[in-house]
């Protein structure tokens, strides 16, 4: 009776244990969960909840020449469990389409079954220059403020992973570090 449940229970168990996330083509992968990543396809996450920023990427037509679009950057905060979800982003054919979109972001989360999945939405806006952006940075101080798609961390949990950090850093310099040998010529005998 024992093994028939336990059969039983495999058989009900999805086949998946952790969030598979689908990007779409038209998207370019910046920050997983406070760190910075290459765009990837799929990305394997941890059951709970989970923070992407992304921007859309993509091409038009106008007045006969090719355009390129790269929207702001868009950040999604949701919570799931052993799901098989997909990220899904409009078509954009025109300037006024990709205006339309900056301004105000649709996408679309879903799961295998093609619903709905809720998240929270917001965007990481910076201005003047773009240059050498530091998204992971910029996520951490977006995470201090009360934005829908923030994970409205409190300073102190900032603080406390620096605290804890530093001694680790000082530890790995230390054992970088290499003390001169009698090979060297810098020790007397």
């Amino acid at each position: 009776c024992v093994a028939l449940c336990s059969s039983a229970l495999l058989l009900t168990m999805p086949a998946f244990a952790d969030v598979e996330l689908s990007m779409p083509s038209n998207s370019e992968l910046l920050v997983v969960n406070g760190n910075e990543v290459s765009t990837q396809d799929t990305l394997k996450l941890q059951n709970g909840v989970n923070q992407i920023a992304f921007r859309y990427t993509g091409r038009y037509q106008h007045q006969g020449s090719q355009t390129q679009f790269q929207s702001d950057v868009i950040i999604i905060k949701f919570n799931e469990k052993n799901a098989e979800l997909a990220l899904t982003l409009p078509r954009i054919r025109s300037s006024s389409a990709a205006d339309k979109f900056n301004q105000s972001p649709k996408v679309m989360l879903v799961d295998a079954n093609d619903q709905s999945i809720h998240f929270e939405q917001g965007k990481l806006i910076k201005e003047g220059l773009q240059l050498g952006r530091d998204y992971a940075e910029e996520i951490t101080a977006y995470n201090l403020t009360e934005q829908s798609a923030s994970l409205q961390l409190q300073p102190e949990d900032t603080a406390a992973t620096l605290i804890v950090t530093a001694p680790i850093v000082a530890s790995i310099a230390c054992l970088l570090y290499t003390s001169p040998s009698p090979r060297d010529g810098l020790l007397s005998r």
